[in-house]
């Protein structure tokens, strides 16, 4: 079964402040970091600012996973990140992001994102899927979707904290 991710912000500030937030090594890490739970390591940074791919894991204590989720996987969740970010022009980058669970082959989660300068200010973008097979696959995929909208909205309001603490 699959569920659909769509997810937008815009930021107040201009393209290049944003995406150097969302792709310089020390920012990622600083996300990491935040949302890790103190679980959570940069695995792999390569490229350059126009053509860069990053990985991350995160481990999500079991205590703080849903009651279907504790039931479904006892123990803590790894999950492991991978982004890839592709300066398009000067005023708007295009990526991808896939997320693989501990327990599962394959990444249940697949996304594309862009990055778009709008004035003065920039619009980010995530539209994607949760993929889940077995017989709760459908409120396997609905509950990792919630989670990855929630996180989401988590990393964007971080990002502003980040933008307007550089001013």
């Amino acid at each position: 079964m699959s569920e659909s991710i769509e997810y937008g912000a815009d930021f107040n500030h201009p393209f290049d402040a944003v995406y150097t937030a969302m792709t310089a090594k020390d920012s990622i890490q600083k996300v990491v970091d935040q949302f890790g739970d103190g679980g959570a390591k940069l695995l792999d940074y390569s490229g350059d600012a126009n053509n860069l791919t990053y990985k991350a894991e995160v481990t999500i204590k079991s205590d703080s996973l849903p009651w279907l989720a504790r039931h479904l996987h006892p123990g803590d969740l790894v999950v492991t990140l991978t982004q890839k970010w592709v300066k398009t022009s000067a005023g708007a980058a295009a990526g991808t992001v896939s997320a693989a669970l501990s327990d599962q082959d394959g990444d249940p989660v697949s996304a594309n994102t862009s990055l778009q300068a709008n004035g003065d200010h920039t619009s980010w973008l995530v539209k994607g899927t949760v993929a889940v097979d077995g017989l709760m696959g459908g409120k396997v995929a609905k509950l990792i979707a919630d989670q990855v909208h929630d996180l989401l909205g988590s990393e964007a309001g971080y990002l502003q904290l980040l933008l307007n603490s550089a001013n």
